[in-house]
């Protein structure tokens, strides 16, 4: 190897994966279970109930168009739920947690405070 391709290597530990994505290369993949562990990651950070798109992405080594297309099959299965908000969507976990109730027939989350 290369000084130059030692260095990018190096580099590529730290990146994350959307960084990474960014340099080029083969496409990357991602498990259902790999796309809800990132919406999971990300809602137990921010403490928010529902996650952005470009959030989840940012945790897995696929685009955001992928991830996008993704959540959106999660939420065919009922695994997911989501709302379209102003251009985008929010997601959240499909199942009840202890701070939404999503056992209404529109299954939009309303938060108890």
């Amino acid at each position: 190897m290369t000084d130059e391709n030692n260095e990018k290597a190096n580099n590529n530990k730290t990146l994350s994966y959307s960084e990474r994505g960014k340099m080029g290369g083969r496409p990357q993949q991602a498990s259902d279970d790999d796309i809800l562990d990132a919406v999971c990651r990300v809602l137990a950070e921010t403490d928010a109930p529902v996650v952005r798109t470009a959030d989840v992405s940012e945790r897995l080594p696929i685009g955001e168009q992928a991830t996008r297309d993704r959540l959106s099959t999660l939420v065919g299965r009922g695994q997911l739920r989501s709302l379209s908000v102003g251009s985008g969507k929010v997601w959240w976990l499909g199942e009840q947690s202890d701070n939404t109730d999503t056992n209404r027939e529109d299954s939009s989350p309303v938060f108890r405070l």
